[in-house]
């Protein structure tokens, strides 16, 4: 989200020339490709260039989003003047939502003189011309000045898939009631049927065959926040957004084949899902498959494959993988064993809230790899794993209070460890390998299947 200082450049931005635009001849239809493109990155001065390009060329599309970038300030001053002459111009051209925006200008009486007779002609061309005149394009005025959602709202007006999809995420995260709240004073409205809002503007979004809607689409029917539609269909939503190269969405059904949760049990269809969204970005997806290699979970154990799979996802930011890197190391597992390397890995580990890494670093105390052996220290390392539920250090921690390494001796205390964890209620489903990662759960879950905006954001 864009941050003060980023809107007060953005406004400041001053207007560049039509003249100083190089004259490379391309159609009006690249030029408008290329600035959408770069106005997803919210690079709007660059994204002007070409708008105005194309503009020049007679593209009305293009034109009327001149008309927004001087009515929101985007990549160059605001200038409402400026703004209605883009649109006037785009209308000339019979382009619907130009004709859309004058409408509601003349009918509030908002920059322009309030006129029914010219207010009725722009909306009878707007209908005629296709534009739907129905609620969801109503909420673009609800909040034609929360600027957080700049693009969002006024490229969802010419129907740019992700614009459209990101606008139904701010229904749903209510983050377009924040903002108008913020902004100014119709908040009230956007309060109104929040899921349903958010359900029609990605089903808007995905008429334009934009893959994150559909997975959007899923995400909502398949926790019955649209009651009206059959829970069944999801995983055609799911499906289709896989289908279309959504990372997430790959990942999302690679773990139903794996799982044979809504679909028939595949693992080999499984595998290939997770690998289309590693190659689309996805972290998750990246340390999956090299779970799969490590554990043979539908393909031959793979050390070497594994290690590059857990490497590649900690390199990339995802911190469950980093333990993994480091058991790798410490044991050797497709790369040179290096204890030390091992349990530095183990250390960042912790710092970033892994807890399982306690139980590795009571590990590498306790047999003394990659730093000098302190029982003392492994019995806290331990200690701390199991009091964040990570069961399956119980034995070591017990073997400690048994025989009094760390810690005073205590028999009573390892008889209780012992007895608790072999309580049916808290049998783990803890994997153990020949490998001996003993400490790693493979889980293959939901859990990271979340609405999130597809919106690119500039690091500039």
């Amino acid at each position: 989200m864009l941050n003060k200082e980023n809107k007060k450049a953005r406004v400041d931005t001053v207007s560049v020339p039509i003249d100083s635009v190089n004259q490379k001849v391309e159609s009006s239809q690249d030029l408008l490709s290329k600035a959408i493109s770069l106005a997803q990155t919210e690079d709007y001065k660059n994204a002007l260039k070409y708008f105005q390009k194309a503009s020049v060329q007679g593209d009305p599309m293009a034109t009327c989003i001149l008309g927004d970038c001087y009515f929101y300030g985007a990549g160059v001053g605001e200038n409402i003047s400026r703004a209605i002459f883009y649109y006037e111009k785009s209308a000339k051209l019979g382009y619907p939502r130009a004709c859309y925006v004058l409408a509601y200008f003349h009918t509030e009486g908002k920059y322009l003189a309030k006129n029914n007779s010219l207010a009725t002609k722009y909306n009878q061309t707007a209908r005629v011309k296709g534009y739907p005149h129905s609620p969801i394009y109503q909420d673009l005025f609800i909040v034609n000045k929360a600027r957080d959602y700049l693009w969002d709202l006024a490229l969802a007006g010419h129907g740019i898939g992700f614009a459209q999809c990101n606008v139904g995420v701010g229904f749903y995260t209510s983050e377009l009631t924040t903002m108008a709240t913020q902004y100014y004073w119709s908040a009230s409205e956007l309060k109104k049927d929040k899921n349903e809002k958010s359900y029609n503007w990605f089903l808007t979004a995905s008429k334009n065959n934009e893959s994150s809607s559909f997975y959007n689409l899923y995400l909502m029917i398949q926790s019955r926040q649209v009651k009206s539609i059959s829970p069944d269909k999801a995983i055609d939503y799911l499906k289709r957004s896989s289908q279309l190269g959504y990372a997430q969405a790959q990942y999302s059904l690679g773990n139903k084949y794996f799982r044979g949760k809504g679909v028939e049990r595949d693992l080999g269809e499984a595998l290939r899902l997770f690998a289309l969204a590693d190659q689309g970005g996805s972290a998750n997806a990246t340390h999956r498959l090299g779970i799969c290699y490590f554990y043979g979970k539908g393909v031959d154990i793979d050390y070497p494959s594994a290690f590059n799979y857990f490497k590649k996802a900690t390199e990339i930011g995802y911190s469950p993988s980093i333990c993994h890197l480091g058991y790798c190391y410490l044991k050797g597992l497709g790369v040179s064993a290096d204890p030390k390397k091992g349990y530095s890995y183990f250390v960042e580990a912790l710092g970033k809230g892994i807890v399982n890494a306690h139980a590795y670093l009571g590990d590498c105390y306790f047999e003394g790899l990659g730093v000098k052996k302190s029982y003392h220290s492994a019995f806290s390392q331990y200690l701390s794993a199991y009091k964040r539920g990570v069961l399956g250090v119980a034995e070591r921690l017990a073997y400690c209070y048994e025989n009094g390494l760390g810690t005073t001796k205590n028999p009573l205390e390892a008889k209780k460890i012992r007895e608790a964890i072999n309580k049916p209620s808290t049998k783990t489903t803890t994997t153990s390998t020949n490998a001996g990662l003993s400490y790693d759960t493979v889980v293959f879950d939901d859990t990271t299947e979340v609405i999130t905006r597809v919106k690119i954001r500039s690091t500039k």
